[in-house]
């Protein structure tokens, strides 16, 4: 859905070109396990093949030498280092500059700086800058939108007319350039099923069970402005929006509530903000992101979603991380396939 485009219009008008015309919002499927079904699913297909680490925080990545340190907080809350000979960081641009990724690396010590500062020893004059300058640019300047959504659980779908007293359906979506922007009425139970053989049938959705309501979502300046409200303050404030638009619905919803959820992504750790939107004049610094992994001699190598042509979305993130994965492998001296993403040409 759109959490009102009005925001938007300060970014690269491409961005949004992009959007269009290669159809993201087009038939999209409602996975009704959660999106988290997506990544238990990557987690299975590949447990037996490799060592997945859960709720470990990679704080920093140094290059010493031949080889890269991660300092990692784990999940037992100890912090502890690892080393290996290639790495892929696949986080969003903001989370890679806090990793220390845009810092020059540590020049080795002469004998006047080790007078005028004791602190710096021979192990630090071996830290080394991890990439080169471009890509640096790349994670410090390339635009991260702020989102904030606001999720409540209810009762009953009582959008459905057979749920509420006036047995008509209630709006099952509302676009408004008040506060929430948009709301969207989520039904996460399957569809009834039917022997019907007619091609044109349309399966009956399941009225029953509890109701999602995505009661706002909203990007950019709309975002911010929701910041200092709590949970309470935001939802008296769209419930007055909404009465304003359909009593009806606004009455069955401050009586219908069980559980509510706020997500501000800009304040949400580990991600900093939304999905990528590039800036006017930020095209370039798209471009050095995207290709770092065909970089010399750096065997770190950048993926995710914030790096690519595609923010926010599994088109950006699915191929840049197979562009990672093609070049770390060159990298250590693995065979892969040929040819492979290290063959594109940057133009």
């Amino acid at each position: 859905g759109s959490g009102g485009f009005g925001p938007l219009y300060s970014v690269n008008f491409v961005e949004i070109l992009r959007l269009f015309a290669n159809g993201w919002e087009d038939n999209q499927e409602l996975l009704l396990s959660g999106i988290i079904s997506l990544v238990d699913a990557f987690n299975e297909a590949i447990s037996d093949k490799v060592t997945i680490r859960m709720n470990a925080k990679v704080n920093k990545i140094q290059r010493l030498k031949n080889q890269y340190q991660l300092l990692v907080n784990e999940a037992d809350n100890t912090t502890k280092t690892h080393c290996f000979d290639a790495v892929i960081v696949a986080t969003t641009t903001r989370a890679m500059e806090y990793m220390g990724l845009t810092l020059d690396g540590i020049k080795p010590a002469t004998q006047g700086d080790h007078e005028s500062s004791p602190q710096i020893n021979n192990k630090s004059s071996i830290i080394t800058s991890i990439l080169n300058a471009a890509p640096k640019e790349a994670i410090r300047n390339l635009h991260l939108m702020n989102s904030s959504k606001y999720f409540v659980t209810t009762k009953t779908k009582f959008w459905y007319a057979a749920n509420n007293p006036s047995n008509l359906d209630l709006p099952f979506n509302i676009q408004t350039d008040e506060s929430l922007r948009g709301l969207y009425c989520l039904n996460y139970d399957a569809d009834l099923t039917s022997q019907s053989n007619d091609p044109n049938y349309q399966a009956e959705p399941n009225i029953k069970g509890k109701g999602v309501i995505l009661i706002s979502y909203v990007w950019g300046d709309d975002s911010s402005k929701l910041l200092a409200l709590s949970e309470a303050e935001r939802f008296q404030q769209f419930l007055s929006t909404i009465k304003a638009i359909n009593s009806s619905f606004a009455d069955l919803l401050a009586e219908q509530v069980e559980t509510t959820q706020v997500i501000d992504w800009e304040n949400t750790p580990n991600y900093y903000g939304a999905f990528k939107l590039n800036y006017p004049g930020q095209e370039q610094d798209n471009h050095a992101g995207f290709f770092q992994y065909q970089s010399e001699n750096e065997g770190v190598f950048l993926a995710g979603d914030s790096i690519s042509w595609a923010g926010g979305w599994l088109e950006g993130a699915m191929p840049t991380g197979v562009n990672a994965a093609c070049a770390a492998a060159s990298y250590v001296c693995l065979l892969y396939t040929s040819p492979s993403p290290r063959d594109r040409q940057k133009s």
